[in-house]
C-alpha cells in the first residue's frame, strides 16, 4: 500500500492488522525496525517501511521543509540553533517525546510542547528521525536509516505504482492529493507504470483486482470495523463519492480533521463506533446488525 495514514497511533497498528494473516505481529514489525512513523506528506504522521521512509520523504515533503524553515525564522530559531537540537539528538537517540524535550531543556531550548513538536516534526521532515520501537505505549524517537532509493523507475513512478496496487480503483488526481505530488509529476509518473496497471472506467488498478474481487466475493464484500483515520476514508480526493454529506458530517463533524471509527459492510459505509456502540447511519436489518457486533468485538486492538 505504500504509506499509511498514522497521526493515531492505535489506529494505524489496527489498520495494519485488518490487513495482514489473523496473528500478525504489528507492534513487532516496529520493534524490529521494519516499519516506522514519520511526516512523508501531507503535514501528517504516516506508518511506512523502514526501507521506504526516506525516499518518499524526500520525494513528498519538499514544501514541508520549506514551511519548516520559514516557521523557525518567524519564531526566531536561527538555522545553526535547529541543526546544535538535530544534534543533541543524534548524541542520545531513542527517546520517548518528553524524554527528548527534557534533553532540549537541559542544552538551553525553550522547554515547551510546542518547539518539542515542531522540532520532532523538523526532524522527521529531513530524514533524521523517525518513530521506531515501543516502549510501553510510547514510541520511541530514533535516527533514521538511510537507505538510497535503488528502484528501477523514477520515485514518483515507484509511489504511483503502489498506489494503485493498493489503493485502485483510483484516479490520478486522488494520487495527486494523496502526496500533493505537481499534477506534471503524476503525469509523468504515470507514463512510465501504465503498462503495469489496467484501467477501468477511467480508473486505474493492479492487474486482476476484479478477479480478485469475484474470488472472494464474499469476504471482500463482507463487515468490517475500521479505526478513525483508515486509508479507505483518506487516501481519497472525494470523501463525498462514498459518503452522503449527512453521513460525512456524522464520521467527521464539522469537518475540522477529526474522524469517528466506522464500520464497512458490503462495500458501503453504514455506520460510525466507539466503545459506547454502534450509530448506524439508516436502520439495520437483524442480519446486518449481527455482522456489525460481530466486526466490532472482532477489531484487532493491537496496543
Amino acid at each position: 500500500m505504500g504509506p499509511v495514514q498514522g497521526q493515531d497511533l492505535t489506529g494505524v497498528l489496527s489498520s495494519l492488522a485488518l490487513r495482514l494473516p489473523r496473528g500478525t505481529d504489528v507492534r513487532g514489525a516496529f520493534d524490529s525496525g521494519d516499519v516506522v512513523r514519520g511526516y512523508p506528506m501531507r503535514s501528517t504522521v504516516f506508518a511506512v517501511s523502514a526501507r521506504d521512509a526516506g525516499w518518499v520523504t524526500e520525494l513528498c515533503a519538499g514544501q514541508q521543509r520549506r514551511e519548516s524553515a520559514r516557521r523557525w525564522e518567524k519564531e526566531g530559531v536561527v538555522p545553526t540553533e535547529v541543526a546544535r537540537a538535530h544534534d543533541v539528538f543524534l548524541d542520545s537517540p531513542g527517546l520517548t517525546r518528553k524524554a527528548l524535550g527534557d534533553l532540549w531543556a537541559r542544552h538551553g531550548f525553550p522547554d515547551d510542547t510546542g518547539f518539542r513538536y515542531l522540532m520532532i516534526r523538523d526532524m522527521m521532515l529531513h530524514g533524521t528521525a523517525v518513530y521506531g520501537p515501543f516502549e510501553g505505549t510510547d514510541q520511541l524517537i530514533v535516527p533514521a536509516t538511510q537507505v538510497p532509493y535503488a528502484g528501477d523507475r523514477s520515485p514518483a513512478a515507484e509511489l504511483l505504482l503502489r498506489y494503485l496496487t493498493g489503493h485502485g480503483p483510483a484516479d490520478l488526481r486522488d494520487f495527486a492529493w494523496w502526496t500533493k505530488l505537481p499534477q506534471r509529476t503524476v503525469k509523468e509518473a504515470f507514463a512510465e507504470i501504465a503498462d503495469e496497471v489496467e484501467t477501468t472506467d477511467g480508473l486505474h488498478h493492479r492487474p486482476g483486482l476484479y478477479d480478485e474481487v469475484a474470488a472472494v466475493r464474499r469476504r471482500a464484500h463482507g463487515t468490517f470495523a475500521l479505526p478513525a483515520f483508515d486509508e479507505i476514508m483518506l487516501g481519497y480526493r472525494d470523501r463525498l463519492t462514498y459518503l452522503s454529506p449527512t453521513h460525512h458530517e456524522q464520521v467527521a463533524p464539522g469537518n475540522r480533521g477529526v474522524f469517528r471509527r466506522t464500520v464497512v459492510r458490503g462495500g458501503r459505509f453504514v455506520a460510525t463506533w466507539s466503545t459506547a456502540g454502534v450509530e448506524p447511519f439508516r436502520a439495520l436489518s437483524a442480519t446486518a446488525e449481527r455482522d456489525v457486533t460481530r466486526a466490532v468485538r472482532n477489531y484487532p486492538r493491537v496496543l
